[in-house]
């Protein structure tokens, strides 16, 4: 998204963590850098005391000692996030329990998985790992009515979901998405036996296996709800929610190719509304890369499967479009 010009009054202040994308920016001119400091212990106490007075509540001084105590305190986020979970706890008896409990974690994305674990309290454990599973799975996040659609969602029931979330979940051209990597690993290991890595390598094959199946689901419902039958109206399918072929040929083959499913992709990209779909949408070398990882974990060749879906397509050699659709394949 950086682009290759800026006029000479316009500035970009970038906010970012250590790795792929600081080092994108080293290489795209020069720029003052400023390393943000872990809080000192001054600044802690500050923010921890600050924070819970917005909410008029207080932390007595062997708790607020107990929680400036944690090797993660100098860390902004995960101050922040446990002042919210203790400002939410009402029961005052069982204050140090819970506080042990959310001071057990090693890493900022443990204190989210016990974040998850009581908006499944809250909200209901089924409905939360629905969604955010759906969310881990997707491309680049999902539109709202998609995510409510997906996970049997009504706005009633997705509105505390969202509440309780809060920052963790961003909003991003119309999708959602989660706000930081911390959030990933946490959805990734709570629901789907993650080992703290975001990637595949080291996963177990159980984890390995969540993961697939959480990509099959995703791609099996923008399968069925693409290009419909328009039954119930203009722009609707049977189920009343279309995908349009935009987001199906975003989502549908990158979903098979992220489950590993390469039969799957090969009958996905050989469907002739998903061939058109791609190219006008995204772009031939995507397409193109798809099938190079098909030929590498398959016999199959491109040549051949396009030979055979040509003859399934059957296309009316007297129409325009049927000329503009050969001339793509070649």
């Amino acid at each position: 998204w950086l682009p290759e010009f800026l006029p000479e009054r316009v500035h970009l202040l970038v906010s970012c963590l250590s790795g792929e994308v600081r080092d994108s920016l080293a290489v795209r001119g020069t720029w003052k850098e400023v390393a943000v400091q872990p809080l000192t212990l001054a600044e802690q106490r500050e923010l921890l005391q600050t924070y819970l007075r917005h909410y008029n509540k207080t932390l007595e001084a062997a708790y607020e000692a107990r929680v400036l105590s944690h090797p993660l305190a100098s860390n902004p986020l995960f101050l922040r996030i446990l002042a919210e979970e203790l400002r939410l706890f009402g029961r005052h008896d069982d204050l140090s329990d819970e506080l042990d409990r959310y001071l057990s974690s090693l890493t900022v994305d443990d204190l989210f998985e016990r974040v998850l674990e009581r908006v499944e309290q809250d909200c209901g454990a089924k409905r939360v790992r629905t969604a955010l599973t759906a969310i881990w799975a997707s491309r680049a996040g999902l539109a709202e009515e998609e995510l409510l659609a997906y996970a049997g969602l009504v706005p009633a029931t997705w509105a505390p979901i969202r509440l309780a979330l809060d920052e963790a979940l961003l909003e991003s051209g119309g999708r959602l998405t989660f706000a930081h990597d911390y959030m990933r690993l946490a959805v990734s290991d709570r629901y789907m036996a993650g080992n703290n890595e975001l990637g595949d390598e080291n996963q177990s094959e159980q984890a390995l296996a969540l993961r697939r199946k959480a990509h099959e689901k995703l791609a099996r419902w923008f399968a069925t709800h693409a290009f419909p039958h328009r039954t119930k109206g203009e722009g609707q399918s049977a189920e009343g929610f279309t995908i349009d072929a935009a987001r199906a040929a975003e989502e549908i083959p990158y979903q098979w190719h992220a489950a590993r499913n390469w039969q799957q992709l090969k009958k996905c990209l050989s469907e002739r509304k998903i061939f058109r779909a791609i190219l006008e949408h995204r772009s031939d070398e995507e397409l193109l890369r798809l099938w190079l990882d098909i030929e590498v974990y398959t016999k199959t060749k491109l040549e051949r499967a396009y030979q055979a879906a040509w003859k399934q397509w059957k296309p009316d050699n007297m129409a325009p479009e049927s000329g503009d659709l050969a001339d793509s394949l070649a």
